[in-house]
């Protein structure tokens, strides 16, 4: 898992079963796993806008 993407992740954790999702979202962050599941997808978009120098607005 170190050299996958923001993207990768962001899309894996997506198409998991819900279960997992809550299960991974409480057991390691303790959140709702939906809020986690925005952040990741959040990450991937700052992500590949500061690679490509792009502005963030």
């Amino acid at each position: 898992m170190e050299v996958t993407s923001f993207g990768f992740l962001s899309k894996l954790y997506r198409n998991l079963n819900e279960d997992v999702k809550k299960h991974i979202a409480k057991m390691y962050y303790n959140v709702p796993y939906l809020y986690l599941e925005s952040w990741l997808q959040t990450l991937s978009n700052v992500r590949n806008v500061c690679a490509h120098y792009g502005r963030l607005r």
